[in-house]
């Protein structure tokens, strides 16, 4: 074998290593990165009415925040925290009965859909 084909494979296998050792080390990192921003994520939803709202519905928030698309969470908790209907919503979760809440609440459908699945 030539001196060019030993380089070559040389090369080739630091290559090999260094795909094999980095890439489950970056998945590992980036799973970690994800659950560290989900938690954030409840942490935040935790302050809003929007937890108060996913308890009345019976949805655990945990599972919610792991099984909805952020950006869709980014929206519920936007609508939630510039709703026109604060009042209206406290009455109801403070009663414990929470009826027509299609007609106050922006997030209902997307939460009652979340609910179903």
């Amino acid at each position: 074998m030539s001196t060019v084909g030993i380089v070559f494979l040389l090369v080739i296998s630091l290559v090999l290593l260094a795909v094999i050792v980095g890439l489950p080390r970056d998945i590992i990192r980036n799973s970690l990165n994800g659950i560290m921003h989900r938690e954030k994520i409840l942490e935040r939803v935790g302050k809003l009415r929007l937890h108060k709202m996913l308890a009345a519905l019976g949805i655990d928030d945990k599972q919610y925040v792991y099984n909805t698309r952020l950006t869709d969470i980014e929206t519920h908790m936007q609508r939630c925290g510039n709703c026109g209907s604060k009042q209206e919503c406290d009455r109801q979760l403070e009663a414990d009965s929470l009826t027509g809440a299609d007609k106050f609440c922006p997030n209902n459908e997307a939460l009652v859909s979340q609910q179903q699945s």
